[in-house]
């Protein structure tokens, strides 16, 4: 495990290195987009929290391998399963970096599929943008996801007309 460090803004941190995260979305049935979140399991620094799945950079990794290395370890997915990046986006804290990257998942990815490691992650979720005000999101991620999740997502589309339906917008809890 890695130790925690104090960036830039006095915040504590794990992963000398930075660290990274995937945030995985798609499309449901009735056109709008979800993401699949996780929920920090209990006696983990951010218990019970919601965010992306991802974790510390090692060295010689590159934000893209962190990612695709978090994912295979927190929830089974391998990297064949799905297709990156989509968008990439970075909250920099001067001497420290969590870089979230987008991606789709492979045709047909449901939660039955994955396998969690229940030491890092109690559950995950597919979550749509309105729903997203039901959840207890980690602050970090909470921080940044209203502000920039309709620019670097997907619209939300009309399974009836194939237009796109323009969310309102989201307020943090």
């Amino acid at each position: 495990m890695s130790r925690k460090i104090n960036c830039g803004k006095s915040h504590g941190h794990f992963g000398q290195y930075g660290a990274a995260g995937l945030l995985i979305h798609r499309y449901r049935d009735t056109g709008e987009v979800e993401i699949l979140l996780c929920r920090r399991a209990r006696h983990t620094d951010d218990e019970g929290l919601w965010g992306t799945i991802g974790g510390a950079i090692i060295p010689g990794e590159t934000v893209h391998e962190c990612a695709l290395r978090e994912v295979e370890e927190e929830i089974g997915i391998k990297a064949g399963d799905i297709c990156i990046p989509t968008a990439q986006t970075t909250d920099d804290h001067g001497t420290w970096k969590y870089t979230t990257i987008f991606a789709t998942p492979a045709e047909g990815l449901q939660i039955p599929d994955l396998t969690l490691n229940r030491a890092e992650l109690s559950e995950v979720s597919w979550i749509s943008r309105q729903e997203l005000q039901n959840y207890i999101l980690h602050p970090a991620f909470e921080n940044w996801i209203y502000d920039l999740l309709d620019i670097l997502l997907p619209p939300d589309i009309d399974p009836q007309t194939r237009s796109i339906v323009r969310p309102s917008k989201l307020k943090k809890r």
